[in-house]
């Protein structure tokens, strides 16, 4: 079984610290990610700065509805997976590896504001995605 990596969120600064108190936000990241010749996903986050001294932050996968049929119309399914951006832990987070049963996955931070402090994150992601055929991931 072979693997293959997809950057999906280059490196980017969120800043969540406008948020009002007791508010979440949510901010898709990626979408229309096309995972149909692969069997298992699994989610990598790096954290190059982060500051949740106003709140949480998460990163999750999601399996996107997307329909060629009505490519306007947004789809949003239950999440494949999360990670949660914790400062001290590893650079690196991933989510383990999932079956993808959805041709298509998405990519969301999910902020919740709880405090006038900071709430911001520099990150990448990259998903890694696994083929049970070799001749497909070249």
């Amino acid at each position: 079984m072979s693997a293959r990596r997809i950057q999906v969120i280059p490196k980017r600064v969120y800043d969540f610290s406008r948020l009002q108190l007791g508010i979440n936000q949510t901010v898709i990241a990626a979408e229309r990610i096309d995972v149909t010749e692969y069997v298992e996903v699994m989610f990598c986050t790096r954290i190059h700065a982060l500051d949740l001294s106003g709140g949480t932050i998460l990163g999750e996968v999601y399996f996107d509805g997307h329909s060629v049929d009505d490519p306007g119309a947004t789809f949003v399914g239950t999440w494949l997976g999360a990670v949660a951006l914790v400062p001290g832990l590893a650079q690196v987070a991933y989510t383990g590896g999932a079956v993808c049963p959805a041709p298509f996955l998405g990519v969301r931070l999910i902020a919740n504001r709880l405090s006038g402090a900071p709430l911001n994150v520099t990150l990448s992601a990259d998903l890694i995605l696994r083929c049970p055929d070799d001749a497909l991931t070249t």
